[in-house]
């Protein structure tokens, strides 16, 4: 939020963060990962990527982002970044730069809202917004079906 946002180290268990480091007032704090030996945080509307250095919650560096910034995880030597519409973008871990788009479809269907990221066997998938399923991308070899639709998720 607005005015809220941070950086926040908890010790396992603990209900106050051991350490914070506070963003300016006009930043509203999104997804984050860890990738590599940095953190990538991202910001909402404001179009700007935080490195921070894991070990000292420094701010290395804020870098131009194309898009809005959702949701974000790491994948391989990759971070995969989502802005709630129905394309997932791959990004160089080091820079964020974009060498590739994910156009996320069910069916030939957009699907879009998606937002939570989840990384399973490998693959980066997605939580769509106020649905109960999980849209992983699957292998599609040639001459084969289309990958599977979204998954439903069971919830506690």
């Amino acid at each position: 939020m607005y005015g809220q946002s941070a950086l926040r180290r908890y010790e396992l268990g603990a209900q106050q963060p051991a350490q914070i480091a506070s963003l300016g007032p006009e930043l509203f704090a999104e997804g984050i990962c860890l990738a590599g030996d940095h953190l990538w945080q991202l910001t909402w509307q404001e179009r700007v990527a935080l490195r921070w250095d894991p070990q000292t919650m420094e701010l290395l560096d804020t870098v131009p982002y194309n898009r809005e910034g959702w949701g974000i995880c790491a994948v391989g030597e990759h971070v995969v970044t989502s802005d709630g519409s129905s394309e997932l973008v791959w990004r160089d871990s080091e820079t964020l730069s974009p060498p590739g788009i994910i156009r996320v479809r069910h069916f030939g269907e957009r699907l879009d809202g998606l937002n939570d990221r989840h990384h399973r066997a490998g693959r980066p998938g997605r939580v769509p917004a106020h649905r109960q399923a999980l849209a992983l991308p699957a292998p599609r070899p040639a001459g084969r079906q289309p990958p599977p639709g979204p998954v439903p998720l069971s919830w506690p």
